[in-house]
């Protein structure tokens, strides 16, 4: 049988410094010998020789390992969160197509059936000034980054070197396109030829043939929404991107492509289903 192991009578004090063979100890609290009143046990307080493990790195071989597992997660990832992002933003552009119909509905009955007057300089990025006060919202500023207006899409961020849409020239205009061309009378319609109609005047979008199918408002850009970057102004009928957003006479929001925009609805509000049009056939349909 092993003999009692005997604490060795001394006092270990941090003002002296002296630590008796057999002890390590540990700055905090004394430790009173055999013949004092009490012992003080401390966090520290070790026999030398005691099982101490200390904790081992981790080696570059795990490190490389782990290293590359964030990397394969992290690729897989930001496409997907990148969709959600651009998802949710061209639903919240819908909503705000939405509300802008609402508010040129408004606006029409209150100028008996007639549309929003020619912009200058004349283009067809709508103004929202005949609009401000339907959805009682402020003009914004050129120097605001990302206002929340209804019509700013919230994927109108810029492309490339280019500010947004709604920015442009330095202007406090929108994201959206709206066919003047369509809603005003142009020197290609018929009664404007005919001496019966002033250029520019408003037209009534109730008259047009098919109001499910003639845009009121879009996206001016593709690049706004799905990641789809518009290198060109090319539009191919093979496009099955739908990355731009539609507002109908009717009030209804759709999602098209590029060929959409450029060769589709717009072209049936402006030429075959436009009353005043030279071209008017509302019964053709389109092909891709």
């Amino acid at each position: 049988m092993n003999p009692p192991l005997e604490v060795p009578s001394v006092r270990i004090s941090r003002r002296s410094g002296y630590i008796p063979t057999g002890l390590s100890s540990h700055p905090a609290g004394e430790l009173e010998g055999a013949e004092g009143s009490r012992m003080c046990a401390c966090v520290g307080v070790c026999w030398e020789g005691s099982a101490v493990r200390s904790s081992r790195g981790f080696t570059l071989v795990e490190l490389l390992v782990v290293m590359a597992i964030i990397a394969m997660l992290a690729g897989i990832l930001f496409p997907v969160l990148r969709q959600a992002q651009d998802t949710a933003r061209m639903r919240e552009c819908m909503s705000n197509l939405r509300q802008l119909g609402q508010a040129f509905s408004l606006y029409l009955d209150d100028n008996y059936g007639f549309a929003i007057p020619a912009p200058a300089p004349a283009d067809w990025c709508l103004r929202p000034d005949p609009l401000a006060k339907y959805v009682k919202q402020s003009l914004p500023l050129p120097s605001e980054t990302y206002p929340r207006r209804l019509w700013i899409c919230p994927g109108d961020r810029g492309y490339g070197n280019e500010p947004p849409r709604w920015r442009y020239n330095g202007l406090a205009l929108s994201s959206y396109l709206y066919p003047y061309g369509a809603y005003l009378a142009t020197i290609d319609h018929i009664d404007v030829r005919g001496g019966a109609t002033a250029v520019n005047a408003p037209r009534r979008p109730d008259q047009w043939a098919r109001p499910t199918r003639d845009p009121l408002l879009c996206d001016w850009s593709p690049n706004f929404h799905m990641g789809r970057k518009d290198e060109s102004t090319l539009a191919s009928p093979d496009d099955a991107v739908k990355c731009i957003n539609f507002l109908m006479l009717d009030g209804h929001v759709v999602s098209g492509t590029r060929w959409d925009r450029m060769e589709g609805y717009v072209k049936y509000a402006v030429i075959y289903d436009n009353p005043f049009s030279w071209g008017y056939n509302p019964g053709i349909v389109l092909r891709r």
